[in-house]
């Protein structure tokens, strides 16, 4: 579950495993065919994801979204183009990172921009180099006031603590993640927003991943719950409650080929009785 440098993680990183069995590998609408290609041009990958139809009202769609990866452009290996991509609107974004900047071991800056308009661009600076620490500021370019920052620590191992801020002032969102072996405890706390969160991931065994999450607000006193389980990354199922709606969804992944799968899955509103299901083809 940790890092075996037991380096500090970004304060949003501190939840990941659980995100990724409750979040990630669901098909639930739409039907799409996802491809990614690696290149020998300094290790980059092009994806494509090109919609169909959609799940629910059966409408065509064919616009693609496209996106490339440049870890080493040009050979240069001290820039790394993380993302330039195309959605289905047409609009471009472009994130990149600069590691090492003014020969500062440790310090990373990135940028996030729309590809067409710079101006709009945010720039972030993480600084790793300070054990057990990691310090993180983000600024939009036209509004450098209205920054936001993260500190997160790992004191000992198995614990991880972290405070995000604004440059409005108030009290910070604050997070603690405790692990031991194959478990994981993740709290979080918007105070501001009178929100609390909690989450666990358990790993049974190599093949069995299990995950929890509940949400508190000021006016709910439990206004979310999810469950989910994976098993071999290939069955997928959650059960998510909240004020609104009760969600049952599943999904499998059939390998076809090398390099060549299919998932597929649906999805189950109980209070609105809504059904939804999804199909999308992968191509490696």
């Amino acid at each position: 579950l940790e890092p075996p440098s037991m380096a500090a993680l970004r304060f949003d990183a501190f939840g990941h495993d659980a995100s990724e069995v409750l979040n990630v590998g669901y098909a639930q609408s739409g039907y799409v065919l996802q491809t990614k290609k690696s290149t020998r041009w300094g290790g980059s990958t092009v994806e494509t994801q090109v919609s169909f139809f959609d799940g629910t009202n059966k409408k065509f769609a064919t616009r693609a979204m496209l996106s490339w990866r440049l870890p080493k452009p040009f050979g240069f290996s001290f820039v790394d183009i993380d993302k330039l991509e195309m959605d289905k609107a047409g609009k471009c974004k472009l994130d990149a990172s600069f590691a090492n900047v003014c020969g500062v071991p440790g310090l990373k800056v990135d940028m996030r921009s729309p590809a067409e308009d710079l101006s709009k661009a945010a720039i972030g600076c993480t600084y790793a180099n300070l054990r057990p620490f990691l310090f993180r500021l983000d600024c939009p370019v036209r509004s450098p006031r209205s920054c936001r920052g993260e500190v997160t620590c790992a004191p000992v191992r198995g614990a991880h603590l972290g405070a995000k801020f604004t440059s409005e002032g108030g009290i910070p969102d604050l997070a603690l993640r405790l692990s031991s072996g194959r478990l994981a405890i993740i709290l979080g706390a918007r105070v501001s927003q009178g929100v609390l969160g909690a989450s666990a991931f358990l790993r049974v065994s190599p093949h069995f991943r299990y995950a929890a999450s509940l949400g508190f607000s000021a006016t709910h006193r439990l206004s979310s719950t999810t469950l989910g389980m994976v098993y071999k990354n290939v069955y997928r199922v959650k059960v998510a409650h909240s004020t609104r709606e009760v969600d049952i969804a599943g999904s499998v992944l059939f390998p076809v080929s090398k390099g060549i799968s299919l998932l597929g899955g649906v999805r189950y509103g109980v209070k609105q009785g809504h059904l939804s299901w999804g199909l999308a083809l992968k191509l490696e």
